[in-house]
């Protein structure tokens, strides 16, 4: 084909035909730069193909690793719903209406336990730097967006209890109640297991300072309100993860 074009250009350069040499030269060169366009828009259309292959299979590992964020998410619930339920029987004993009993010392001990929700952003990692991100449509962008926001939300609410739980709940039990809570009797298994050769004679919880530790019961009423808005985080973050899943679903 170069042979072809080049032995048309010398032919009418011979023939001294410069005009319509130069209108043939104008063309070729239109053929050259058409031959380059079509060239980079099979590339283009080639990268964006396996641009969006590759999102697709990411999109797959997404909805994996969704499924595990709520079944984390749903064992936090179930927790915080036992905590809630702790937490309103130690305000109902500070109110009169429960007795002192063994078990207070356990509630108590169940809400100085820390949540922590583990997140996975590696697919999501990998969908921005690689540009396949942008290659979604924009709507599955910003749900996507949405339900690692909602994520990050439960991270922030998990962040103010353990850090209230870390400076003021957990110090003030151990400074006041460390007689009733290193004992035999207790009933929370981590403790049982510790102390499970002390010969020491067990104490109970001072019921007369107990009833009138305005401290403690203010800590706990604190505790029960961190907690309910810690669940109302997990269900948001669950049902904006539900949402995106059926989208998920419906491009697989």
């Amino acid at each position: 084909m170069i042979k072809f074009f080049r032995k048309i250009r010398h032919q009418l350069l011979s023939e001294n035909k410069f005009s319509k040499y130069l209108v043939y030269a104008i063309g070729e060169i239109v053929l050259v730069v058409i031959g380059i366009l079509i060239a980079l828009g099979i590339n283009n259309w080639n990268s964006e193909r396996l641009l969006k292959k590759a999102a697709h299979q990411n999109l797959k590992v997404l909805s994996i690793n969704i499924e595990k964020d709520i079944n984390q998410l749903q064992k936090s619930i179930s927790f915080m719903d036992s905590a809630i339920s702790y937490a309103d029987k130690l305000n109902n004993t500070f109110q009169g209406n429960n007795s002192i009993n063994k078990k207070t010392i356990f509630y108590l001990l169940e809400l100085v336990i820390e949540t922590n929700f583990d997140l996975n952003t590696n697919t999501l990692e990998a969908l921005n730097q690689r540009g396949e991100f942008n290659s979604l449509d924009e709507k599955l962008q910003q749900q996507i967006a949405t339900y690692y926001s909602s994520l990050q939300k439960v991270i922030e609410r998990e962040k103010i209890s353990n850090d209230f739980i870390k400076m003021e709940l957990q110090p003030y039990l151990i400074k006041n109640y460390s007689y009733a809570l290193l004992n035999r009797a207790n009933p929370w298994p981590t403790l049982q297991e510790y102390l499970k050769n002390d010969q020491r004679e067990v104490q109970t919880i001072n019921k007369s300072y107990f009833m009138k530790d305005t401290s403690l019961e203010g800590l706990v009423f604190a505790r029960f309100y961190q907690i309910k808005y810690q669940k109302e985080a997990y269900e948001l973050a669950i049902d904006t993860g539900n949402r995106l899943l059926k989208i998920l679903d419906i491009l697989h």
